[in-house]
């Protein structure tokens, strides 16, 4: 009895003299895309995002998936970089049979695939002996796979933030996002998707996806009303998860704002790539018209480049597009996002095939001429034209005689009157603070019984209309 006593004691001491235990860190994981952060627009959001997350918690430990750490610090230096390339290892396909599959007929390969989907989904730990087996089999290290499985596991918060990736044109990354966002659904994370553009979406796969997976997600923040929000209450999220804010990046591009001060420059860029639906002879097309609007308007010619991936280079398409005509802006790099609104803020008016130049320039009261090859760009730019009341001129490149209307569009963009350019920048106004609402509903989503979103109010733009190509 002595003894049992005694050992009681020793246990309560080692209880007692033992250091306390610090609480958990409270951790937010954000997907924002964008990996080798080489986008200007993509870089501002989730700077914002990243800003805006902390002043929500501010010893929360913020993961951001990345390929680029480096670059990703140089912007966000407070978050922790998580390898994108453990999120691909992840929800890649084929790790069942490997390079067996080139064996078996199309649709087998299809099957197969579909039980991987399953077995990520009910048996994630056997999926992950699985996956480590195979990357130790091929002599690949597992780290990367690991410290994703991590911070995904230990997330206190999924954040899909900023991004136009849920559509038709990147149906593998719009899958992947859907994985991500049912996997933690279904350990209880909860979830959410801010800034977001969000379709078209018609095909079958991605659209049936889209309706299983986002009618679960806390809370939706769209970049514009006009075809996300219906898109998603046709495939069934309920009316009550959505509001919609604008792009997050309107509050870097409107911010320090000299009002009613006009540059004097017409901003240029192009954005060539299969998505966009602009190939190089409409480049060289396009060329031709540049040259001819801005000898009318006799103004210099500002580079705008926001993509600077290897595929879709504004930088090489502006090259292209100007060839060796005069004109400022930068040549090579990515700039920061704050020098990006700067560079805008000295144009008139723009033309631009790139989303995130628009923001940047309705966001400080300049309007925007629009270059538009395909559906996903119509829509997202007549979004833009929605939030801002205006300001948008679509070029539309299937129209046989957009040729004629792009003149009379930059012609009426450069002469626009102060008050209608006063108009964009309250509008930007506006946004930036529902986008700020937005994020303030975050904490009520991580308590354990959140309150019903069913009192968020539905934010709209005032004046709004549609968006229209000159006539």
């Amino acid at each position: 009895m002595t003894a049992c006593i005694r050992s009681v004691i020793k246990r309560a001491r080692s209880v007692r003299e033992s250091p306390p235990q610090e609480p958990p860190v409270f951790s937010v994981l954000v997907e924002a895309g964008g990996y080798e952060c080489l986008n200007v627009g993509d870089m501002a959001m989730l700077e914002v995002a990243v800003r805006r997350l902390h002043e929500l918690w501010p010893d929360a430990c913020i993961r951001v998936l990345t390929d680029a750490p480096e670059r990703l610090l140089a912007r966000c230096p407070k978050v922790h970089p998580v390898p994108a390339a453990g999120r691909r290892v992840w929800f890649g396909s084929g790790f069942l049979l490997g390079a067996g599959e080139r064996f078996l007929p199309g649709l087998a390969v299809h099957r197969v695939h579909g039980l991987e989907r399953r077995l990520r989904r009910s048996l994630p730990r056997l999926t992950g002996l699985i996956l480590r087996a195979r990357c130790r089999r091929g002599r690949r290290d597992t780290t990367d796979l690991t410290e994703f499985l991590s911070a995904l596991r230990g997330a206190g918060l999924l954040v899909v933030s900023g991004a136009g990736g849920m559509n038709d044109a990147f149906t593998d990354h719009a899958l992947t996002v859907l994985e991500m966002l049912e996997f933690a659904a279904r350990r209880g994370t909860p979830t959410a998707m801010l800034g977001q553009g969000i379709g078209p979406i018609n095909g079958p796969g991605l659209r049936r996806r889209a309706s299983q997976v986002l009618k679960s997600v806390d809370l939706i923040a769209l970049r514009e009303d006009r075809a996300g929000r219906p898109l998603l209450e046709e495939i069934g999220v309920s009316p009550d998860r959505i509001v919609t804010t604008g792009d997050d990046a309107v509050e870097i591009a409107h911010q320090g704002l000299a009002a009613d001060v006009a540059g004097a420059g017409l901003g240029v860029n192009v954005r060539a790539s299969t998505y966009a639906g602009v190939s190089d002879d409409l480049v060289d097309e396009l060329r031709r018209q540049i040259g001819r609007v801005g000898a009318l308007v006799d103004a210099p010619l500002v580079r705008l480049p926001v993509a600077h991936h290897e595929a879709d280079s504004d930088v090489r398409a502006l090259d292209r597009l100007l060839g060796e005509s005069d004109h400022a802006g930068p040549s090579a790099g990515p700039l920061t996002s704050t020098a990006f609104a700067e560079l805008v803020g000295q144009c008139r008016a723009i033309v631009t095939g790139s989303y995130h130049a628009a923001v940047f320039a309705l966001s400080q009261g300049i309007p925007v001429v629009a270059l538009a090859g395909s559906r996903y760009y119509v829509d997202k730019f007549a979004g833009l034209a929605d939030q801002f009341g205006g300001g948008v001129m679509i070029i539309r490149f299937d129209d046989p005689n957009w040729t004629d209307l792009f003149g009379e569009a930059v012609d009426h963009a450069w002469v626009l009157p102060a008050d209608a350019r006063q108009s964009l920048r309250d509008a930007a106004t506006r946004q930036v603070a529902a986008g700020t609402s937005a994020y303030h509903l975050l904490p009520a989503l991580v308590t354990p019984h959140p309150p019903s979103l069913g009192s968020i109010r539905r934010q709209r733009p005032a004046g709004r209309s549609d968006a229209r190509s000159p006539s």
